[in-house]
């Protein structure tokens, strides 16, 4: 993820300090090396490590990652604007197109995981038909994580991939989400279209955002 070795290192002592505290006896410094050697050697899979070192964002695939958050959109969406089954549907049948074709050198997903969970994500599909450039998707911040700022974490990390690799960045979305909104705009994305429509059921505003690199892209010869 994006956690240095220290901060693991902080984590895994409170969670295994607790652990000790509940069989009677309490870490060593010779356990504190071998946990550091562990860390090292051995470290946990990213989305399953239960230990409490804090929210952290964790780059590419990972099974069952984008699944979450389908529900994690769905339970959202379904509360607060109305959508129900047709939206389900529609997403896990784009993520699944997105999985089958998906290609680490030239789209990322990043997972936003805490406590052994996944609690949001963002994703770059690189696969648009038009050249050198990408569409942002499914970009979400679970509710019980929000108001820490991680959705600009989330952001920031798609837009640096991004500015070496593609000349424009689309996102399709609609009107009301404001807090999304505003992360776009501070990352350069505008607003260029906007139009009713009834695709997920309601009458929604579909908004269509582009970002446009200024200069060229420094993009890699495999890219």
């Amino acid at each position: 993820g994006d956690r240095l070795l220290p901060d693991w290192k902080r984590g895994h002592w409170k969670y295994f300090g607790r652990e000790c505290e509940s069989l009677g006896r309490s870490m060593s410094q010779d356990e504190e090396v071998c946990l550091e050697r562990f860390e090292l050697l051995y470290p946990f899979k990213p989305a399953l490590n239960p230990v409490d070192c804090g929210p952290r964002i964790v780059p590419g695939y990972i099974p069952g990652g984008l699944a979450t958050s389908c529900a994690l959109q769905t339970h959202y969406y379904v509360e607060h604007h109305g959508f129900g089954a047709i939206f389900e549907a529609g997403r896990l049948t784009d993520v699944g197109s997105f999985l089958d074709r998906y290609d680490a050198d030239r789209d990322r997903v990043w997972l936003l995981v805490d406590g052994g969970r996944v609690h949001g994500s963002i994703v770059i599909d690189g696969s648009a038909q038009q050249s050198g450039a990408a569409q942002l998707r499914w970009f979400i911040v679970g509710e019980k994580v929000r108001g820490r700022a991680l959705g600009q974490r989330l952001m920031s990390a798609a837009m640096e991939f991004c500015r070496t690799r593609f000349a424009t960045v689309y996102q399709h979305t609609f009107a009301g989400l404001d807090a999304a909104r505003h992360l776009y705009e501070q990352h350069g994305f505008l607003l260029i279209s906007e139009r009713p429509s009834t695709e997920w059921g309601p009458t929604m505003l579909d908004q269509h955002f582009v970002w446009q690199r200024l200069g060229p892209t420094n993009a890699r010869p495999d890219d």
